[in-house]
């Protein structure tokens, strides 16, 4: 969604004053659920990552319009995670927590 790419291309200010933790799910669509399931799939290494600019390069490569969705990609784990999400009562994306 156009608030979440405007959250992507925010992360270098944000991280300058804050430490973030994402959550990719799929809320607008199946699309978007297929979508947060390739980042899943493509994205395992994002922790083995060692400098946070390889990080942001990663997420923002995600966020980008032009990037493909697996075809036939299991959504299950993404599914999940978006229903336990609007079970806590988050009910839009980008959701934001500041502490």
């Amino acid at each position: 969604c156009q608030y979440c790419h405007k959250e992507i291309r925010a992360l270098e200010a944000r991280l300058e004053d804050s430490n973030i933790e994402l959550l990719v799910v799929g809320v607008l669509s199946q699309a978007s659920t297929v979508k947060a399931a390739s980042f899943y799939q493509d994205y395992k290494d994002l922790k083995n990552k060692k400098s946070q600019k390889d990080k942001i390069d990663l997420l923002k490569k995600a966020f980008e319009l032009s990037y493909k969705s697996k075809e036939n990609i299991d959504t299950s784990k993404v599914a999940t995670i978006s229903k336990e999400l609007f079970q806590t009562g988050v009910n839009a994306v980008p959701y934001i927590i500041e502490k």
